[in-house]
């Protein structure tokens, strides 16, 4: 299945965005989007991997509990995003990556809250 060039998002810098028209009015090749498909693919993989070593860990180790891995997949979540994103640019997925975000840190201050909750009584 190939993609006509006007179908293919347009360049600002090193990052695509689709649709966002720009005056100079270049265009991604088919090499750059599947370099860009790629590194997000990546992302996901990198974090069902993580996702998948701390369930073996807590199966391996009997403590299989759901906090522990709320607050590593949150941690882990954070630190992969880090080490992923340049430092010059917001790449555009990264963008959509906001809302699980802000899921993913209720959540942490949720399940800390409980334990120290659990603490104080």
């Amino acid at each position: 299945m190939s993609l006509r060039e006007t179908e293919l998002p347009r360049v600002h810098g090193d990052r695509a965005d689709s649709g966002e028209g720009l005056a100079d009015g270049k265009v991604l090749s088919l090499a750059d989007e599947r370099r860009y498909v790629r590194r997000r693919i990546r992302f996901v993989a990198a974090l069902l991997g993580w996702l998948l070593v701390l369930v073996l860990a807590a199966a391996v180790t009997g403590e299989f509990r759901i906090d522990l891995l709320v607050v590593g997949g949150v941690l882990g979540l954070f630190v992969l995003i880090e080490l992923v994103t340049p430092t010059t640019i917001t790449p555009r997925w990264q963008r959509r990556l906001y809302p699980i975000l802000t899921v993913a840190v209720v959540l942490f201050v949720g399940v800390v809250g409980l334990q120290i909750y659990s603490l104080i009584t």
